[in-house]
């Protein structure tokens, strides 16, 4: 039988309703997964599922046959052939869409109570991890039959959870149900590349080829290498490496594996071919790389004592690096959670801090990897950074960020063909990230592949028209905007590659598109004047597209700016009369500051003063303009990132009118400059603000109780209004324990605060001064000093 073929983009089928897996050899990989295998367990130097011990461990570890004798009996099954059939149906365009819930049937009739109101909980809480292995672990103890559909409702949302594979994979097993088993091993695991579920296809292997003949042999042998070949470098995989030797070693499968002519060379073959697995284990950073080099020394010394010690020599300097490198890896491991699940970024604000601890985790895991500590070939460099790619990508499959840096990672080292593949897997996990689609294309393009770069847009725009006209987003802006902007760089895109008059038929097909925005008339516009240097054809298109947008604001500033850049200020006016009277009122406001900004740079005393007497009375009508209106002057009258006040008071402004700071569109780049983030400091002041009112006010006050806290709260936020700007404060400072004290215990004492201002070197007379001026009761608890006070005994020797 042929060995397995490297897995392509045709080649690994696509899990449930989740996205196909392409790429290189290895997939998404886990270092464990597995419920009964603990962290805690490992860093102390033993793996459980391992079966093994380190270096601080017994010397004497179990042997691997004993841990795995219940997997012994076999009957054989073509790994090739399993990846053929789950391929068949699995990468149909139906399943490539994730479904909302399970096409159950009458299956969930079946099932428990339990199992009802787990799933209920899915639906009500999608983003909550804990619901979602409840309902996994509440399907174990029922028949694969009626949970088999459950099953596959969890993993089209969660493709990647290798436990969740392999319960399911488990159950049907147990079952009896080899061609289903076979079917899930052929989707999940080029796609989850976990140690734990790979020991569970090890098993299923030797359950399906249980004959002892010569063909059952030779599939287990393939399975082992492909096995060893995608997760033989993992930290975890020291007893699959010697679970393969022992399989090597057994006399009865010699005979099948080795045949030769002589019995000499079939040991020689034999002998060879243990070596080999052996060398290769040793350098591998691996929970049972101690134990692997006690074996091997034993195994080499069992050959020929003579030629053990050149050998072990000549590989002791790799076996030590390994080593080096072994302590280093477990201990960037030991922050990452390795049974979270790969939960979009941003959905559950409780997960925040969980999201960036994990991401930051597994970036230091991945520059690490990436920075070659143990010096490996390229080859094999190269297949150790993508497995840490992969494994990254086991739990942040949802995150953007990472399969750019693994696309990075292939341009960086000249592999566009790769980097291909991975935009590929990355467009099938993130559908609605539509980046990695116009990277593909552009990529595409600077390949000269001009009409695969064309079809990456055609078939993302007719998924999105297809969406919008089934009203999956027609509602919602983003889905308009998603496909303007998609028209717009296919529009770029085509003019790059085939000119002017193909870029024009693009724009002819976007305007018939009833779901797009103002943005494809301003885009195909400025193409015209910025790359054919067309002035009237750019005209004519804002001015076609005025008739469907002309009560757009941001349309008609755009047409402004063209008019501005053309000095043509006579237009420009025309256009804002046009406008104006159809312009939506919560719009207005902006629309009438952009108006006047027009008319003081290009207007002069009589036409400025029109256009501010017409847009109070339209704002403000006989009322005093809002304070807010310095906000506005301050931007009139600075320039770039230079403003007519100093930074405190800008910062000053921003806090006060935050609303029209945002507005405006400030350049803050002053602030930022001295460490001081605007957008920032509000979101943390609201945070606080919400927080402290809270913390007040009871959960069910009395009335009293309510004026009291009130009252107190609002003293409170008129108190920090008054507090400077923290970058304004200049020291020395107070200490922050006696201004608490002195503001807790009212007006009498400021003199004390007064005194403690002038330095850390006051800090204790401040603090005598308060101690005598209290009540002995109320200071002798807190403040009093120990009878025996060395400082002060000093201090009174030096006085005399």
């Amino acid at each position: 039988m042929a060995e397995p073929p490297s897995p392509t983009p045709s080649d690994t089928p696509s899990v449930g309703g989740g996205p196909v897996q392409e790429g290189p050899n290895t997939s998404p990989t886990s270092m464990h997964a597995e419920n009964e295998t603990t962290m805690d367990e490992k860093m102390d130097g033993r793996s459980e599922a391992d079966g093994t011990k380190t270096a601080d461990a017994d010397p004497e570890a179990p042997n691997v046959d004993h841990l795995n004798q219940e997997n012994d009996d076999a009957h054989g099954t073509d790994f090739k052939d399993m990846a053929e059939e789950g391929h068949e149906g699995a990468g149909s365009p139906e399943r490539d869409v994730l479904p909302t819930e399970p096409d159950v049937g009458s299956a969930r009739v079946k099932l428990s109570p339990e199992v009802e109101t787990a799933y209920e909980t899915t639906l009500q809480d999608e983003y909550n991890p804990a619901t979602w292995a409840k309902l996994v672990q509440s399907l174990k103890e029922h028949e694969i039959a009626n949970a088999r559909p459950l099953y596959e409702y969890v993993l089209s949302r969660f493709p990647t959870a290798s436990a969740f594979w392999k319960q399911y994979a488990d159950c049907e097993i147990s079952a009896g149900n080899m061609d289903q088993a076979r079917d899930i091993f052929s989707r999940c695991l080029l796609l989850c590349l976990d140690t734990n579920l790979w020991r569970s296809y090890l098993k299923f292997m030797k359950l399906s080829n249980a004959e002892h003949s010569a063909e059952s042999i030779h599939e287990l042998k393939v399975a082992f290498e492909f096995l060893l070949d995608n997760i033989g470098d993992d930290i975890n995989a020291g007893p699959l490496w010697l679970e393969y030797i022992q399989f090597l070693q057994r006399e009865d499968n010699s005979a099948l594996l080795f045949a030769a002519e002589t019995p000499e060379m079939e040991s020689s073959a034999q002998m060879t071919a243990i070596r080999r697995a052996y060398q290769a284990a040793v350098i591998i950073p691996s929970y049972s790389l101690e134990h692997l080099w006690r074996e091997y020394e034993q195994f080499e010394n069992s050959v020929s004592k003579q030629l053990a010690k050149p050998l072990l020599n000549e590989l002791q300097p790799k076996h030590a690096m390994a080593r080096s490198v072994y302590r280093e890896r477990r201990k960037k491991l030991e922050g990452i959670d390795f049974e979270y699940l790969a939960i979009p970024p941003g959905h559950n604000k409780a997960l925040f801090a969980k999201e960036k601890q994990q991401a930051n985790a597994w970036k230091q895991l991945r520059s690490w990897e990436k920075s070659n500590p143990q010096g490996l070939e390229p080859a094999q460099f190269e297949k150790r950074v993508n497995l840490c790619f992969d494994q990254s990508l086991m739990y942040l499959y949802r995150d953007p960020e990472v399969w750019f840096e693994y696309y990075q990672w292939y341009i960086h080292r000249g592999a566009k063909k790769e980097a291909l593949d991975v935009l590929s897997r990355a467009q099938a996990a993130l559908p609605d990230c539509i980046l990695f689609h116009f990277q593909a294309a552009e990529l595409l393009y600077s390949e000269g592949e001009n009409a695969a770069a064309r079809k990456v847009f055609e078939v993302l725009i007719d998924r999105l028209i297809k969406s919008c006209a089934d009203g999956v987003v027609c509602e919602a802006p983003d889905g308009k905007n998603k496909l303007s902007l998609c028209w717009v760089q296919y529009m770029k895109l085509v003019r790059k590659m085939e000119g002017q008059a193909a870029a024009r038929k693009i724009f002819m097909r976007a305007r018939k598109c009833a779901h797009v925005t103002h943005h494809i008339y301003s885009a195909s516009a400025l193409l015209e004047y910025n790359v054919d240097k067309n002035t009237q054809v750019a005209r004519n298109i804002f001015e076609l597209g005025l008739k469907k947008h002309l009560a757009e604001p941001e349309y008609v500033c755009s047409y402004v700016d063209f008019l501005e850049g053309l000095n043509d200020d006579r237009n420009a006016r025309a256009l804002f009369e046009r406008a104006l009277p159809v312009v939506p009122e919560p719009a207005l406001s902006k629309f009438w500051d952009r108006y006047v900004n027009f008319e003081e740079t290009f207007g002069f005393k009589k036409s400025i003063e029109a256009v501010k007497i017409r847009r109070n009375a339209a704002l403000h009508g006989e009322e005093t303009p809002p304070n807010s209106e310095i906000v506005r002057l301050t931007k009139r009258f600075g320039y770039g990132d230079l403003y007519p006040c100093t930074e405190t008071q800008l910062y000053h402004l921003v806090r006060t009118h935050q609303s029209t700071f945002l507005e405006q569109g400030f350049d803050v780049s002053v602030l930022r400059r001295l460490g001081v983030d605007p957008l920032a400091q509000i979101s943390q002041a609201q945070k606080a603000s919400t927080t402290v009112k809270s913390e007040i006010l009871p959960a069910q006050p009395s009335s009293a109780a309510t004026a009291v806290a009130e009252s107190a709260y609002r003293a409170l936020v008129e108190f920090t209004k008054m507090l400077p700007a923290i970058h304004a404060v200049k020291p020395p400072f107070p200490p922050v324990d006696l201004v608490i004290n002195i503001l807790s215990s009212g007006d009498d004492h400021k003199r004390e605060l007064n005194a403690s201002g002038k330095g850390e070197n006051r800090k204790r007379k401040a603090t005598d001064t308060m101690e005598n001026s209290k009540p002995a009761k109320a200071s002798a608890p807190n403040h009093r000093p120990p009878p025996n006070d060395i400082f002060r005994m000093r201090q009174k020797a030096q006085q005399q």
